[in-house]
């Protein structure tokens, strides 16, 4: 729904982090993007593993893709209803699950040319930490991170099965105007 009310691209989509909505205002901003990366590994002496290479990976937070991709953008009454609702979710469920739900810490991290990103680390709530705790929106019911990869998957069973070339990006064209 945020892709469809917002045209945001998927990896801002899946970046985006409960501080970024002012539901009073009805906009969210844009201030990050997010990544699969590998990390821990050189690339180049990964382990093989079946005829595949085997390396840790994790999600990040990086900049966006162009200096206009920081933005806010406005967002009508349905989809502000609907992200209310998941919040108040997300909280029942974190007291649901209790020690058990995941949590997502930041740990501040320098790419290959030097530039800031933040590796999203999943934890246990029960498990204390010094890295910054963030409330992620897209997340499954226990906490754990729904991503990119979650929706590709969806994406592919619709073009299957219904025979629609449909991706996320065919989203960034449905926006209403405010």
């Amino acid at each position: 729904m945020i892709g469809f009310y917002t045209g945001l691209r998927i990896s801002e989509t899946f970046a985006l982090m409960w501080d970024d909505i002012d539901f009073e205002k009805r906009n969210l901003t844009v201030s990050r993007q997010i990544v699969k990366r590998n990390y821990g590994a050189d690339v180049h002496k990964a382990v093989e593993k079946k005829g595949k290479k085997e390396l840790k990976s994790s999600w990040y937070f990086t900049t966006p893709k162009t200096e206009s991709s920081t933005r806010t953008v406005k967002f009508g009454e349905t989809l502000c209803q609907t992200l209310k609702m998941e919040h108040t979710a997300q909280l029942k469920n974190e007291m649901k699950y209790g020690e058990y739900y995941t949590i997502h810490l930041l740990e501040k991290e320098l790419d290959e040319k030097g530039n800031d990103m933040f590796r999203i680390i999943p934890v246990q709530k029960c498990l204390n930490s010094a890295f910054p705790r963030i409330h992620m929106i897209c997340v499954a019911e226990n906490g754990e991170y729904t991503s990119t990869d979650s929706f590709k998957y969806c994406s592919r069973i619709i073009h299957k099965e219904l025979l629609l070339a449909f991706d996320y990006h065919s989203l960034r064209h449905t926006t209403p105007r405010f």
